[in-house]
């Protein structure tokens, strides 16, 4: 070679000249087909090198205050190994350079050195990532690939340039050794990371390769191909997307509550994760750049297949970098597309992280009332869910705008003025799309009040749906709920019109802008032959218009989604926004009560249960609580229930606040917690260690020993004395799996007084110094109430060992002998006396009732040494609950096409026939106009304007058709198909839940349900209509586009059967992935959303406890367990796009190659159909992969539906048909006939055993026992809430197991213990069968004393708001319930048990009178209240010990007596 140069030194001297111009494409006379060596040197050398360096130097800078994370010193020494011989090489082209000073130009050396020192920084940062990260070094290996594909290009020129081969060969050498440095850095270090980290993701650990082509997924789509997934076993995901990361970044901003203007919330997020927001933004660019070289490209193809074949080797190059410039952009689509919508998509999962656990957090501190509404249920379910559709679309919409106004630019010249036209139509679409769009905020906001309402309401019934079964509800609480759901339905209408105008109007651009510009353009051009609209014309302006009017079609359905997250982020924040609670921060001073001042409870979630001394310097006068002028109350704008009221209370003694009902006994507590929202005055506390017994006990879904030791550490000495104080024993002992027994949803499995016992244990157990208790004896029998006052409240009880401070509210006065201070309140909220019990001798009235319990002054005796052996319990292993699985994992792998059979017979087959009809004539409509397009650009280049009419004219009826079609389609879908859909779902649903047995609500999840009443319909009502529309519409159009493409070249058919099986292949492992990753997701969501409902009903327990932290720590947990499968969802489906774009540059290079090499024999009309197909049909598998991945999650929805309809028990057995007379029962007579019955069938130990007794019309029954004897489960086997395995009830001579369950139950009158209420008016729980009048109601509210309050509030039209009663008063209102529509049977659980004296006695006055020949069954601790009864049943152990007369059994030895006189005296 040196000696042909040398004989040519002018042919050298003149490539230099050539080399040294900038070009770029270097003259062919020099050398073909070749950029010059000036332009490769500075574009593709000093150019990426220089910035390479300035990124590398950042990147060291931010590495370097990193811990080291990996080990590894021999892989890293031979990385730095392969470097240094890199820079041998680099160094010697830099000598090579300067000495060889004919064939150099200007930038050669400069760009030899560039290289050199590049190698050092390669040497540095290899070594700085290799030890501070996880993962191969992204930049580097990302400049390695670009440099090697750019060295590739300059290797070649150098070798056809002439350079001396020293040179050529040394930079060859270079390359190869840039390849082998980058493989060298892509492979993993995984093996070589510090052991103790957290567990690092595939995606964290792979290089760029894995990442760019997503295979960090493969070992995933394989394993769930060919098992069964479950979050456990899925990859870990990137720690910065889970909570403890991002509450790092954004707690601080939201907790000094900087939220304060307009939308700050967003702003605040998008500030905070900027780095999340904008790195999508270089993806986008490429994708923009991509598409907007495609009409080029077109015009370019068509150009040269309409051109003479000369066969010359230019025109080969030509043909040959036609194809190679396809792949390139295609492949930069798929790769660009991919990736910039994963990173979108992280940016996603991110929000819903930050959201949710903000909105958490937020509830931990928010008010008791504002919780009550359950309405931060919807925003961390639905609103969530709406941000994360509407957030992913934003990348979208900025860069869609940015297309757009390029292609408008590239239209202009290809048609001139005209290009007016379409713009005019876009713009005129855009202000029509955006003005309907900005009613999209307040018809979504509408929308989500009914659905708030309508999820608060069914969370609440299924919360109570014990009560709500024995009231015989079941089909009232049904049309309830449903008619609020037709409520929603109505109020959703508007939206969905709104949509369905901004559908519509969208799609003209698509539909009319073509018409427009191709009309125009004829008209103008018509005596112009040389302006006629070609092939090569047409097809490059319809792809001009594809770029400005589809992605604009895109927008417009993008913009109603991002204004609704707008709208759900102002929901959000105004919640955030509300003030928290007072609470007390300085204790052991005196703080100013008042709303805005009182800060944070000193939030130290106590885990020890040593004991701890109270401070005497913090405690003067031995004062645990005063009150100087403090006011109490729940509402503002009301009368505060305390008023002025001064109080102490002493420390280490046991303190009874007494009055009567809804004198403010409760409300005191809740005030000294600062859980009422109106609170004014001075509070003196002594201690911030507290612990609290809710008048109403709340229970966690989970194990009794959870539910006892909280968040404190397992003491299992202690623990067992707390069990034997607290009379829990025998309890756990009859419970199968003892005190690991999952107790269900707001404690379902166990009785009322066993509910009480344990929150009592958990107070005892927490061994704080302060310990409130609110009216916890209302559930035992007296029997249990003195052991418990005895071991735990008495003298020489737990609470006295440890020296705390015990307050007990009570209405049960015959408690005050054991009291050591009292406070008397008044009707009136003010405190009438307060001081020693002895103060109170003379107030017979107090005293009134003739016993008191008997207290033995020693504890029973106890084996310290056994206590850590009791066999009540056995060690827990900790760990996460997974969520209740909603679909096997068979369903979940290989599918289940019954769904959609399923779903489309919700609304019928005609109307789906109707509806494949319209979406076969819409893509026929709108594809079938290319073809005559192709026809008519045919017919031009023959014969210029003859034809233009006719083509014209069909063309704009095909395009306007369309656009009738699309409209006729989104409206028999939104309006007729989702409304009768939805409705249905919903009913079924519903009716599944409400016709479960008892025991299917004690082992699911109150969340589980709520989260299918929620997020499911949602997307039954959402998601699923649009995505059904646009993945049957895009699927077709993919359809029709692959058969478009065929006959630019009859050849492509030998591809397509290989093409179609690899796509069957592909969906085929992928669908059994996502399908589980689906109902994954949908699953993982459920214990978060249990544990918020759970959190909701606690909060005063929870933060009396300070347990915020422990609890917030637990659904970061959960947060992070649900993130799991959501992010992987959305990072398979980018998988899948990757791929499937993919193959479309795949079949773009054929079809181009194609049509090189048979340009002679291929039409320029159908190549340009095929051409323009190949452009769209990227964007069609796109929009149908989306819409495909939505309805595969939506319908996932109704799987859901699907399979809890048909797994869900029916409490209704088959033999159930035999209805009862309609005055049935008459008599009231009700007959146990060897009984036996359980809570489950499945061998459950049973609740009553071999029970017989007879019950005579009129009778007047009390059931009693100890807590857990039984009682409870003898009322539910009445009302057929459990399954007698053994015996039969009859009532009036009919056996109730052949009567329908609610007939049974709307024939009897229940007066639960735990009051039930309708969401609704006074009127309605009064009378729900609305067959009462309004005076009788109002009477019988006289009688019990509560119309004053209720005329006050509105009278019977208001609504009957959770605070309008107390405790007490709930219950009086259940018994007026009763007194205005009662059947001849009567059975009352527990009805007085938060009753005071004066109502007591009301009640049992009531009871004579209004229920003479009534048959009444009466549950009773206060053995008292039934003395005057006819008959008495003992019951022990679920069998009955007595029965008899109470008055003849005290006459003589007896249990009754036993037990009567072994919890009182005379």
């Amino acid at each position: 070679m040196s000696s042909s140069l040398g004989s040519n030194p002018s042919e050298a001297g003149g490539s230099v000249v050539v080399d040294n111009d900038f070009g770029p494409v270097v003259d062919t006379s020099a050398r073909p087909f070749d950029f010059t060596l000036l332009f490769e040197e500075s574009i593709l050398s000093i150019l990426p090198s220089a910035l390479f360096m300035i990124l590398a130097i950042i990147r060291i800078a931010v590495l370097r205050t990193r811990k080291p994370r990996v080990q590894g010193r021999a892989f890293q020494v031979l990385k730095l190994s392969n470097i240094a011989v890199l820079l041998v090489l680099s160094s010697a082209l830099v000598a090579l350079w300067c000495l060889d000073g004919t064939k150099r130009t200007q930038a050669s050396v400069p760009a030899a050195v560039l290289s050199m020192a590049e190698c050092m920084v390669f040497m540095a940062l290899s070594f700085t990532e290799h030890l501070k990260s996880v993962g191969p070094p992204l930049l580097l290996d990302g400049y390695l690939v670009v440099s090697i594909l750019f060295d590739v290009v300059r290797t070649r020129t150098l070798w056809l340039s002439g350079a001396r081969p020293p040179i050529a060969v040394i930079f060859t050498l270079t390359v190869g050794m840039k390849l082998s440095i980058l493989v060298l850095e892509e492979s993993g270090k995984r093996r070589w990371t510090i052991a103790g980290r957290e567990p690092w993701s595939n995606e964290v650990t792979g290089g760029v390769f894995s990442r760019t082509l997503f295979t960090w997924l493969d070992r995933m789509m394989w394993h769930g191909y060919s098992n069964a997934l479950s979050v456990p076993s899925l990859p870990a995901i990137d720690s910065s997307l889970l909570s403890d990361y991002i509450w790092a970044h954004i707690g601080p901003e939201i907790e000094k509550q900087s939220i304060s203007s307009h939308h700050s919330l967003m702003w605040t997020v998008f500030w905070k994760f900027k780095g999340f927001l904008l790195a999508p933004v270089l993806p986008y660019l490429v994708i923009v750049a991509s598409q907007l070289a495609q009409p080029f490209l077109i015009n370019t193809v068509l150009a040269y297949v309409q051109s003479p074949y000369d066969g010359s080797q230019e025109q080969k190059n030509i043909g040959y970098g036609l194809i190679a410039a396809y792949g390139l952009v295609y492949v930069c689509i798929a790769v660009a597309t991919a990736w910039g919508q994963h990173l979108s998509y992280r940016f996603v999962v991110l929000l819903r992280g930050v959201l949710v656990t903000s909105i958490y957090r937020k509830t931990m501190s928010t008010s008791v009332t504002v919780a009550a509404d359950a309405s931060a249920v919807t925003l961390m379910s639905t609103d969530v869910e709406r941000i994360a559709l509407g957030m992913a679309k934003i990348h979208d919409a900025w860069s869609t705008l940015i297309q757009v106004g390029c292609a408008m630019y590239i239209l202009y010249g290809q048609v001139g003025v005209v290009f007016v036209a379409p713009i005019v139509i876009s713009i005129v679409s855009c202000i029509a799309a955006v003005g309907l769009s900005s009613f999209a905020g307040a018809f979504q906001a509408s929308w989500m009040e009914s659905l708030e309402k309508r999820i608060a309401t069914t969370s609440a019934l299924i919360g109570s749906v014990k009560g709500v079964k024995m009231l015989g509800w079941t089909g009232k609480a049904s049309e309830i709920i449903q008619k609020l759901r037709l409520a929603e339905i109505a109020s959703a209408r508007k939206f969905r019109l709104m949509l369905l105008a901004v559908v519509t109007v969208s799609f003209i651009p698509v539909a009319l802008a073509p018409v427009a510009t191709f009309g125009i353009f004829s008209a103008k051009s018509a005596g112009d032959i040389g302006e006629q609209l070609g092939s090569n014309r047409i097809f490059t302006t319809l792809s001009l218009l594809a770029l400005i009017t589809q992605p604009l079609d895109l927008l417009f359905a993008y913009i109603p989604e991002i204004l609704a997250a707008v709208a759900c982020f102002s929901r959000i924040e105004k919640y955030l926004r509300q003030e928290s609670p007072a609470k007390i921060k300085n204790c052991g001073k005196s703080v100013e009560l008042n709303n805005s001042s009182i800060e944070t409870l000193a939030n130290n979630s106590q885990s020890d249960t040593g004991s701890r001394d109270i401070d005497e310097k913090q405690s003067p006068n031995g004062i645990a609580i005063e009150l100087q002028e403090a006011t109490f109350g729940w509402n503002s704008e009301e009368e505060p229930v305390l008023s002025k009221i001064n109080l102490t209370i002493p420390t280490r003694k046991l303190t009874l606040i007494i009055g009567p009902i809804a004198s403010g006994k409760s409300t005191l507590l809740k005030g000294i917690l600062g859980e009422t929202p109106v609170c004014d005055g001075v509070l003196h506390i002594s201690s911030p260690h507290l612990s609290f017994c809710d008048q109403t006990p709340w229970m966690a879904n989970e194990s009794i020993r959870n539910n006892i030791t909280g968040s404190a550490h397992f003491d299992a000495m202690w623990y067992s004395k707390v069990i034997r104080a607290c009379a829990l024993e025998d309890d756990l002992r009859r419970f199968t799996e003892g005190d690991k027994m999952i107790i269900g949803s707001n404690g379902l499995s166990l009785s009322g007084g066993q509910k009480q016992r344990v929150a009592i244990a958990r107070a005892v157990y927490a061994k704080r110094d302060l310990c409130l208790f609110d009216d916890v004896f209302s559930g035992l029998d007296l029997e249990t109430q003195a052991r418990i006052m005895r071991d735990v409240f008495g003298p020489q009880g737990l609470l006295k060992s440890h020296r705390a401070t015990a307050v007990l509210v009570t209405h049960a006065s015959h408690l005050l002998v054991h009291a050591e201070y009292v406070v008397l309140l008044t009707s009136g909220g003010q405190i009438a006396e307060q001081g020693p019990p002895e103060k109170f001798r003379n107030k017979q009235h107090i005293f009134e009732e003739p016993y008191r319990l008997s207290v033995i002054s020693k504890p029973e005796a106890e084996n310290d040494q056994d206590a850590g052996k009791s066999l009540l319990f056995k060690p827990e292993t900790a760990g996460l609950t997974p969520a209740e699985m909603s679909v096997d994992t068979e369903t979940q792998r290989l599918g289940d096409g019954a769904v959609y059979k399923y779903y489309f017979e919700t609304f019928g087959w005609k109307k789906t026939a109707v509806f494949f009809g319209l979406q076969v004539s819409l893509v026929f409509c709108i594809k079938f106009p290319e073809i005559i397009l192709s026809w008519w650009g045919e017919a031009n280049d023959k014969d210029p304007g003859h034809y233009n009419g006719i083509y014209f004219g069909i063309f704009t009826v095909l395009e306007v058709a369309s656009l009738v079609l699309l409209g006729l389609i989104c409206a028999h879908v939104l309006l007729n198909l989702a409304v009768v859909s939805g409705i249905k779902l919903h009913h079924k649903l519903l009716r599944s839940t409400l016709r479960a047995p008892l025991s299917f609500f004690t082992i699911t999840d109150v969340g589980s349900i709520t989260n299918r009443f929620s997020q499911d319909i949602n997307l039954v009502d959402m998601e699923l209509p649009f995505s059904f529309i646009n993945f049957v519409c895009n699927g077709l159009t993919c359809v029709a586009q692959a058969l478009m493409i065929i006959p630019a070249s009859p050849w492509l058919l030998i591809g397509y059967p290989l093409l179609f099986g690899g796509l069957w292949l592909l969906q085929r492992v992928y669908l059994r992935t996502s399908r589980q990753l689906r109902f994954l997701d949908l699953d993982a969501k459920s214990p978060i959303y249990g544990q918020f409902l759970e959190t909701l009903n606690g909060l005063a327990t929870i933060r009396a406890f300070s347990w915020e932290k422990d609890l917030i720590a637990k659904a970061d947990e959960r947060l992070d367990y649900s993130q799991k499968p959501f992010y992987l969802l959305y990072s398979i489906q980018r998988w899948l796009n990757l791929v499937l774009d993919l193959v479309v540059a795949c079949l773009a290079v054929v079809v181009i190659a194609v049509a090189v090499a048979l340009r002679s024999s291929t039409s320029v009309g159908f190549a340009g159909v095929a051409l323009f197909n190949i452009m769209t049909l990227s964007a069609a598998l796109k929009s149908a992969i989306t819409s495909w991945t939505l309805l595969e999650t939506s319908i996932g929805a109704v799987a859901r539906v699907k399979m809890y309809e048909q797994s869900t028990p029916d409490e209704n057995l088959g033999d159930e048909k035999q209805q009862p007379p309609p005055a049935w029962p008459t008599s009231g007579t009700i007959a146990f006939n060897n009984v036996t019955a359980a809570y489950k069938d499945d061998g459950d130990k049973p609740a009553i055993i071999g029970m017989s007794l007879h019950i005579d019309a009129g009778e007047k029954v009390g059931i009693c026992g100890r807590s857990g004897s039984g009682k409870s489960s003898t009322i539910l086997a009445l009302f057929r809430l459990i399954n007698c395995q053994k015996g039969t009830i009859t009532i009036d001579g009919v056996d109730i197991s052949l009567i329908p369950r609610e007939s049974l139950r709307e024939r009897l009158t229940a007066v639960p213990q735990d009051p039930v209420f309708l969401a609704g008016s006074v009127r309605l729980n009064c009378d729900p069968s609305g067959t009462s009048s309004d005076e009788s109601i109002i009477e019988t509210l006289r009688i019990v004393k509560l119309w004053e309050i209720i005329e006050a509030r509105g009278g019977l039209d208001t609504e009957l708001a959770s605070d309008m009663f107390s405790k007490g008063q709930q219950q009086i209102f259940s018994l007026a319930r009763a007194l205005v529509h009662h059947s001849r049977i009567v059975v009352m659980d527990e009805a007085s048990s938060s009753l005071d004296a004066d109502s007591e006695n009301l009640m049992m006055s009531l009871l004579e009178q209004k229920f003479k020949d009534t048959t009444v069954i009466s549950i009773a601790h206060r053995l008292d209240t039934i003395l005057d009864f006819d008959k008495v049943v003992l019951l022990d152990e679920g069998a009955i010990s007595e029965v008899g007369n109470p008055r003849e059994l005290l006459s003589r030895a007896s249990a009754f007596r036993s037990l009567y006189e072994s919890s009182t005296t005379d």
